[in-house]
């Protein structure tokens, strides 16, 4: 079983009472302190997506507030009720969910990314820091669409 395919079945059957920091990110990746409603920077992204195409109207409080959002509204939570470091498949984020989440992140970002991005990257604060990786690395001038 590839390193993806373990974090995707971890991440699907993790609950947020079990969920482990240990398991919960792709490739063994840990996914920030289990029970915290914090949502806070990853991996050194301080305020979130900076430097890349579209940061001057979107930092990275309003990315994640709109994930906590998309995820919310998807699930039938109250954005206070989707914690940013808790996989979402143990928030209940099924694979029909996680589809229309990926189709929205596509529409909203111009980027094409992987239907599996949901599970490669199970919390709000992954996906984040995949995005704002992915932003970054656009041409300057390419107004947030990839070349």
């Amino acid at each position: 079983m590839s390193a993806t395919t373990t974090a995707r079945s971890t991440a699907a059957t993790a609950s947020p009472a079990t969920a482990s920091p240990a398991t919960g990110g792709p490739a063994g990746r840990p996914v920030g302190p289990v029970g915290g409603l914090a949502c806070g920077p990853v991996g050194g992204l301080v305020g979130g997506l900076v430097d890349g195409p579209g940061s001057e109207v979107e930092g990275g409080a309003d990315v994640r507030r709109w994930l906590r959002e998309q995820v919310a509204e998807r699930l039938g939570l109250g954005v206070e009720e989707v914690p940013c470091d808790r996989p979402l498949a143990g928030l209940g984020l099924d694979s029909v969910a996680a589809l229309q989440l990926y189709v929205a992140l596509e529409a909203r970002y111009g980027l094409s990314l992987d239907p599996a991005v949901c599970w490669d990257y199970p919390t709000v604060d992954l996906l984040h820091g995949h995005l704002a990786e992915l932003l970054a690395e656009l041409p300057a001038d390419s107004g947030g669409v990839p070349a």
